[in-house]
């Protein structure tokens, strides 16, 4: 009975011996995206501002919110914001803004309200990144 025992207890134990092991708080498929396209907007984060600007040369205002090391988002650039025909309709239609959802840099919105990007991200109720708001 023992000897059964131990070979039934082999049986169940030899596929967790060959599982490889993983270390805590390693972070699957996180890209940094250190540099945006050179075709978003150059801001001084003021929002209203920046809406004056779009709206004289006829275009609208896009935010664009992300964060460090979101694979979504550095999916989005790669493919999408790299795209000839997509850079071509944003640029003559939309002036492009970006936000990191939790960044420090201080912006104000278009009726003058003081916010930081994260702030800003927060009163904008963004939860997930990538985001974009028109």
């Amino acid at each position: 009975m023992r000897i059964l025992f131990l070979i039934v207890s082999l049986l169940f134990f030899q596929p967790s011996l060959a599982a490889p092991e993983v270390k805590e708080g390693d972070y699957f498929g996180a890209k940094v995206v250190d540099v945006l396209p050179d075709w978003f907007k150059t801001t001084f984060m003021d929002f209203s501002e920046d809406l004056e600007e779009a709206t004289d040369e006829n275009k609208h205002v896009m935010i664009y919110f992300h964060q460090n090391g979101c694979p979504y988002c550095a999916k989005l650039v790669e493919d999408n914001f790299s795209d000839e025909a997509i850079i071509a309709k944003l640029q003559k239609d939309f002036d492009v803004i970006e936000t990191n959802m939790w960044g420090d840099r201080d912006l104000v919105d278009w009726t003058g309200k003081e916010f930081s990007e994260k702030e800003f991200s927060a009163f904008m109720k963004v939860q997930f990144t990538p985001t974009i708001l028109f």
